[in-house]
């Protein structure tokens, strides 16, 4: 009697566990990332755009990790200095040119907006003088 009252309930336990796994796996929503640098989508008026690997490569930080290897223990550090430098970069131009939100090109896809890397890498430049 007890063991069938312990097998019943291990039966159900299992049914319960693999109902929440099979939710957990199932996303009803579109799977895609918003890269949002600056601002927020909703509501945007003036948008603008940049490619973060084409914007990056203007960061003399870049160019440090290009000579470091992953191991070495000033990467991580390297790299921090460089994402916070394109970060800081981005943002100041968004707010410099009244963009109301700065992404990754395509990700999301925005109607008419702007190709922003130029500004951004000057601005890089200067912000890393």
């Amino acid at each position: 009697m007890v063991f069938e009252n312990l097998e019943k309930r291990v039966k159900k336990f299992g049914v319960a566990i693999g109902l929440v796994a099979t939710a957990m796996m199932y996303s009803p929503s579109p799977a895609y990332a918003e890269t949002v640098y600056y601002g927020k989508v909703k509501d945007a008026k003036s948008s603008a755009y940049v490619q973060w690997d084409t914007v990056k490569a203007a960061s003399k930080y870049t160019k440090e990790l290009d000579k470091l290897n992953t191991s070495d223990p000033q990467y991580n550090t390297t790299k921090d200095k460089r994402n916070k430098s394109v970060k800081d970069a981005i943002k100041k131009v968004g707010e410099d040119k009244k963009y109301d939100v700065v992404v990754e090109k395509d990700d999301p896809k925005i109607d008419n907006y702007k190709n922003i890397n130029d500004d951004v890498k000057k601005k890089i430049e200067e912000l890393e003088k």
